[in-house]
Formats: C-alpha cells, sequence, structure tokens
C-alpha cells in the first residue's frame, strides 16, 4: 500500500481505538442520552461517523472499476482540503449530506463499536492494497463539499469529521 495511505489508515485506525477505549467504560445509559432533545446522543454521533466511513468506502470501491479513466488530484485539491481542514476545526455546526442521513442507524450498540470500526478499517486496508501506485493519486471519491479527490483526501476528510464531531463527544462525557 501507499505510504501515504497507510499512514491516514493509521490516524484513522489510532483515533478510533483512542474513542472506543474511552467509550468502554462508561454506562450504557450515558452512551445513548442526548444532552437535551433533538440533539444526538454518543451513540448517534458515533453511528453517523461510521457510516460516513461505510459509506465512503463504498463510493470509492464503486468509482475505483474505472480508475484508469478518471485523472489525478493535484496541487488545487490539495488546497481545497485545507481549507476543508480549516472549516472542520471551527465550531460551527454543519448540516450532514442527505445520503448519509438516511442511511444512518438512529444508534449502535456500545458492545459493537470496536468491532463494527475495525471491520470498516480492515476493509479499508484491503481496498488501498489493491489500488496500483501509479492510481493512488487518481480522483475516485466525490466529497460533498471538496468535489472529486483521491483516496488519501477521503481519508483525510474521514480524519477531520472525526475530530469536528469529537468535542461534541467529549461534551457528552
Amino acid at each position: 500500500m501507499n505510504s501515504s495511505l497507510e499512514n491516514w489508515i493509521g490516524r484513522l485506525q489510532t483515533d478510533r481505538m483512542e474513542l472506543c477505549t474511552t467509550l468502554s467504560g462508561i454506562p450504557e445509559e450515558q452512551f445513548t442520552r442526548p444532552s437535551q432533545p433533538g440533539k444526538w446522543s454518543i451513540a448517534e454521533i458515533v453511528a453517523h461517523l461510521i457510516t460516513a466511513d461505510r459509506l465512503s468506502l463504498e463510493y470509492m470501491k464503486k468509482k475505483s472499476g474505472a480508475i484508469e479513466t478518471v485523472g489525478d488530484a493535484g496541487w488545487f485539491e490539495d488546497f481545497k482540503m485545507l481549507a476543508f481542514t480549516i472549516s472542520q476545526r471551527i465550531p460551527i455546526k454543519y448540516n450532514a449530506p442527505k445520503g448519509v442521513l438516511q442511511n444512518t442507524p438512529r444508534s449502535i450498540e456500545l458492545s459493537n463499536l470496536s468491532n463494527d470500526w475495525n471491520a470498516i478499517l480492515q476493509d479499508y486496508k484491503i481496498f488501498l492494497e489493491g489500488i496500483p501506485e501509479q492510481y493512488t493519486r487518481r480522483k475516485i471519491y466525490k466529497h460533498p463539499i471538496l468535489g472529486r479527490i483521491d483516496a488519501r483526501l477521503c481519508l483525510q476528510t474521514l480524519h477531520e469529521h472525526y475530530h469536528h464531531h469529537l468535542p461534541q463527544i467529549k461534551r457528552l462525557l
């Protein structure tokens, strides 16, 4: 696997396992209780993150079938990623894309959390290992804000998405 992709997979894995360890010590009631009516619980936030991870992988798998025909990401996509990173680090609420919301379960079992994320990350590894080195910068993912980007930038958006929601989770702990 490309070293840059491997680095981002490692970061995603570290993030998710640290959260799983933190959440493993909380009562189920705290995991599923929102701070106030109409707000998401930790379980709903985590279900949203897992859904975004899963749907992103499914999209890349679908689009990689024609990887030879799509263009490469370049400096412009890297610049857009920088702007996206800044937008995710400031405390502004964004509406989730309709497709993610429609496919997000209302909750997830705390006991299944680590296994669910591990399975998704393993699927990412398998998929990314299958991308030939010369195609790693191909734009096989379409982000709702950034547009068409490559797999590395997709992984980076998942990392930023996680860190965007982390303060929300910490407030509920």
